[in-house]
């Protein structure tokens, strides 16, 4: 049975905009083609290693079709002046296969609210999900240039790389 989409949580950054957050739901797919669309050449690297210039059927529907056991995913959205949703950052874990104390976890944030806590507040949350759930362990693939997400994965607690294949670092940390 599909979650319906629930109430938003309404937070305001540290720069006073109000943002809405919940969890991301089948009928975001068309969100995350305009935000991936939005997103620069480095960021699109950055978040899928590999210069990717759309996301695939397959894509949208692996990332908008969620279980929220195996695989958990919030979103923060803005509004324009028409109420239209606009797609502000994701955040995922998905669960390692035969480790259910560990998952995966990814942070993108679009272009415009970089470095404005966007991916600190959806971080946090993600966290506390992961916890909750019984996640002990977080692995990333990131790129060795990308610093951003290295210093926001270590708020929980310092990274341990542990592997690296040409510019990707596998980092693993107990949170």
């Amino acid at each position: 049975m599909a979650l319906e989409p629930e109430e938003p949580e309404i937070v305001t950054i540290r720069d006073g905009t109000v943002l809405y957050v919940r969890r991301v739901h089948r009928t975001d797919k068309p969100h995350f083609e305009k935000g991936f669309a939005k997103l620069s050449r480095e960021s699109r690297y950055f978040r899928f290693l590999a210069d990717r210039k759309e996301l695939t059927e397959a894509d949208l529907t692996y990332l908008t079709e969620v279980d929220f056991d195996q695989h958990y995913a919030i979103v923060a959205f803005t509004r324009d002046e028409n109420d239209d949703i606009i797609g502000v950052g994701v955040a995922r874990y998905v669960r390692l296969p035969g480790r259910p104390d560990a998952a995966e976890v990814a942070v993108t944030v679009a272009d415009d609210y970089q470095r404005r806590g966007v991916g600190t507040m959806l971080y946090d949350r993600l966290l506390a999900a992961a916890r909750a759930a019984g996640i002990t362990v977080l692995r990333s693939d990131i790129h060795f240039e990308n610093r951003g997400i290295r210093e926001l994965l270590e708020r929980a607690a310092p990274a341990t790389v542990i592997g690296r294949e040409g510019v990707v670092v596998t980092l693993e940390l107990k949170i």
